[in-house]
């Protein structure tokens, strides 16, 4: 293949790709950004979850148990002592 030929080529697959590229990569860069906020949004949600359940703020916790050795509230605990509560004051 004589050089023009290649170098005809080697600058239209350029000149392709960059067209397809310069297309697509608005809709792109839009995904991508909305997928990042999603992420950071959700990795706070997923912090501040995690700070309010470690303060007390989660269920109410089954420290004890039953006759059956089911898990109940420390109230209607029956065997054994109940557990330490989970969270920022524990021992």
């Amino acid at each position: 293949m004589p050089n023009g030929a290649r170098i005809v080529s080697m600058f239209g697959f350029l000149f392709g790709i960059l067209g397809i590229n310069l297309l697509i990569l608005p809709k792109y860069g839009a995904v991508e950004f909305y997928l990042t906020v999603f992420k950071v949004i959700s990795i706070i949600g997923i912090i501040i979850a995690a700070v309010a359940v470690a303060a007390g703020g989660g269920p109410t916790a089954l420290l004890g148990t039953d006759e059956n050795y089911n898990p109940v509230p420390c109230a209607l605990n029956q065997i054994g002592h109940c557990l330490s509560p989970p969270g920022f004051g524990c021992n």
